[in-house]
């Protein structure tokens, strides 16, 4: 018998490095938990789109539909409804808020940690074995916050599918694999594809390892799952006259792949797991050799399957890392449950295993030691606190409905109105035909009165949405900005516009023949005649506006275009403008010959209304003259359903002067 001194060293150096893992990994979890208790309750949006899921939920508290193509402003997520049900049902239970929302991720990222925690424990070749590799495992989860930009505890859809996904796999994949075991992954992947429509891609590969493991239980897997879902997809179609499958499916099937959005998500890839090829190259040899447990090979598969899946999602347009998150919660353990099968197949002898699990634990220190703890970056301030206050008392103290498309959940938390335009579903409906859904006709069915705008990207297209109904007012404290995603603040707010009773209306241009009949033409911008439906511009009436964007040469094209004479002979002149906000493209009032009104756009490709007092001018000649003398960005303008009209509403009379009126 070996005395126990010998068996001491053997083991004492594994003891020493699981103690120095524990430590690195402590560095990364302890940054993370802590930046997670301090989000929980934070009174305003931490990333923009988290008031859209709230909001979809409060609308099902409330019985209101939430897929459908305008409801007083409201426009659908491109999203299936599991996560706005699990909000709403802890809304029903706790109260729906920013912290339950939260909660709710909280509670799904701690379900992924346990489960692929039990996965690595029980694929390691010892106790001691298993400790490490359960630490590397946590530890690289905790290492992948800032990579998917503090996505998390978010309140969106990433981290329940996670939970779902990762949920079946752990079902499938168990050993033996039983009629039980399939019945529960079917239910799960039914509920993940329902969150999120990304779960279609893996459900091929664990359909695959059911039916290597037990045929019998696969046939009830697949059965359950095209019963289930074809069932709740059709009851969703008739419920939605068929919007559902428009909004979740056809919708984003139309967005484009931006190759830098993939470039920028290799990039984060290759400076969070270096080590993926390496673990690609094991995985290859072991399978090779057939050193791959039955336990790891199917979770090498899922690994391989999110990392593409990833990057595609992640290429889209107007997509985040965030979709990098089931790739990033794997790498850790799958790589380990690797290492570990290379480690006992790569010599019987005791003393080779020993030596490379000291290698591999070696490696895997020094990889957490690179990791940079990022997470206090994402925890609010006290600035922050103080802001989101002020401006939750402000919303809170405006009389009547209130809108804020970035932040919607902002005026519903105090009672302001479940009718909320959501920026992002904006964007996102914004290719589709104005036949379907006329956001610009959507928007100004919002019966709110006042409107609290954000500053960030997107919001050319929000701006025009907005000065077509509203008008700017002063006052308002500026909220903190959002610490995810794309960042957006609150920084002004709008009245809606007082709309003049049209009485006596007489329109003098509105393009609907096609041509420019008697306008005086120069310069290229105009030769091509009025756009027929252009799908960029929204807020037009009939088929046609006049438009310096050439079809081919678009913003390079300049020119000008000076229109009949027509007599004043009302009191208000109006028209609706898009295009750029510059003194280079413009549109003008001449009376006899001379400039006495210039209107800009808002640098929105939505048509804005313009509203003249021309009463001065009653009974004389006038002309417009539309003007584009710039070839940048932005360098065009659109005019469209000029009108002369008369009102019985009193508004103060303003001097006719020269001058320019925004």
């Amino acid at each position: 018998m070996r005395p126990f001194h010998s068996k001491l060293w053997r083991v004492l150096p594994l003891y020493a490095a699981s103690l120095v893992l524990a430590a690195l990994t402590l560095r990364h979890i302890a940054p993370v938990a802590r930046a997670i208790t301090q989000r929980l309750a934070f009174p305003h949006p931490l990333e923009w789109m988290e008031g859209g899921q709230l909001l979809n939920a409060a609308r099902l508290l409330a019985g209101e539909p939430i897929y459908t193509p305008c409801d007083h402003g409201f426009v659908s997520l491109p999203y299936p409804p599991v996560h706005f049900l699990v909000l709403a049902g802890a809304g029903a239970l706790f109260g729906l808020d920013y912290d339950t929302g939260r909660a709710v991720s909280v509670a799904a990222l701690l379900v992924c940690v346990v489960l692929l925690s039990r996965e690595v424990w029980r694929s390691a070749p010892s106790q001691l074995s298993a400790e490490v590799m359960v630490l590397v495992a946590v530890g690289s989860i905790a290492a992948g916050y800032p990579i998917v930009d503090g996505w998390y505890d978010l309140i969106r859809v990433d981290m329940l599918f996670a939970a779902f996904l990762i949920g079946a796999a752990v079902l499938c994949f168990d050993l033996p694999l039983t009629r039980r075991h399939a019945i529960g992954a079917a239910i799960l992947l039914v509920l993940a594809g329902f969150t999120k429509q990304t779960a279609a891609i893996y459900v091929p590969w664990l359909v695959l390892v059911a039916l290597l493991r037990n045929r019998a239980a696969a046939l009830w897997m697949v059965g359950l799952l095209a019963g289930i879902g074809g069932l709740i997809l059709a009851w969703l179609q008739l419920w939605t006259d068929g919007w559902f499958w428009q909004v979740t499916v056809s919708l984003l099937a139309s967005h484009e792949l931006v190759p830098a959005l993939t470039w920028r998500a290799t990039k984060l890839y290759a400076e969070f797991a270096p080590f993926l090829p390496v673990t690609l190259l094991l995985a290859i040899v072991a399978a090779w050799k057939g050193w791959l447990s039955k336990r790891s090979w199917p979770w090498v598969g899922m690994l391989f399957i999110a990392i593409p899946q990833s990057l595609l999602a992640a290429s889209k347009v107007a997509a985040h890392i965030n979709n990098l998150m089931m790739a990033v919660l794997l790498a850790g353990p799958v790589t380990v449950m690797v290492c570990a099968d290379v480690a006992r197949g790569l010599h019987k002898s005791a003393r080779w295993r020993r030596g490379a699990t000291a290698l591999a634990i070696g490696l895997c220190a020094v990889q957490l030691w690179l990791w940079d703890s990022q997470a206090e970056r994402y925890v609010p301030r006290a600035a922050d606190w103080r802001r989101a206050q002020q401006l939750n008392d402000f919303v809170a103290a405006l009389p009547g409905q209130v809108i804020s498309p970035s932040h919607p959940f902002l005026p519903v938390r105090h009672g302001k109105g479940l009718d909320q335009p959501i920026t992002q579903a904006y964007h996102d409906h914004g290719g589709i035909s104005r036949e379907l859904v006329d956001l610009a006709d959507c928007m100004g069915q919002s019966r709110a009165r006042w409107l609290v705008l954000n500053t960030g990207n997107p919001t050319p297209f929000m701006r025009g949405l907005t000065y077509r109904s509203f008008e700017p007012r002063r006052g308002i404290p500026h909220g903190p900005a959002t610490l995810s995603g794309y960042g957006t603040r609150a920084t002004s707010h709008f009245e809606r516009r007082t709309v003049l009773p049209r009485r006596h209306l007489r329109v003098i241009f509105d393009f609907e023949s096609g041509d420019f009949d008697g306008w005086q033409l120069e310069g290229d911008a105009f030769e091509k005649g009025p756009l027929h439906r252009p799908h960029h511009v929204r807020g037009y009436g009939g088929n046609y506006v006049a438009s310096s964007q050439h079809p081919r040469k678009w913003d390079r094209a300049t020119g000008l275009m000076v229109s009949p004479e027509f007599q004043i002979d009302r009191d208000y002149l109006a028209f609706t403008i898009g295009g750029g906000r510059t003194n280079q493209a413009r549109v003008e009032l001449l009376v006899g010959g001379v400039q006495l009104r210039n209107a800009l756009a808002r640098r929105s490709d939505v048509m804005v209304p313009v509203l003249w007092d021309v009463y001065g001018l009653r009974g004389r000649t006038a002309q417009l003259r539309v003007v584009d003398e710039i070839k940048l960005g932005w360098g065009h303008v659109h005019l469209d359903d000029v009108v002369l009209f008369d009102s019985d509403s009193e508004m103060p009379r303003k001097p006719v002067r020269r001058r320019d009126s925004p």
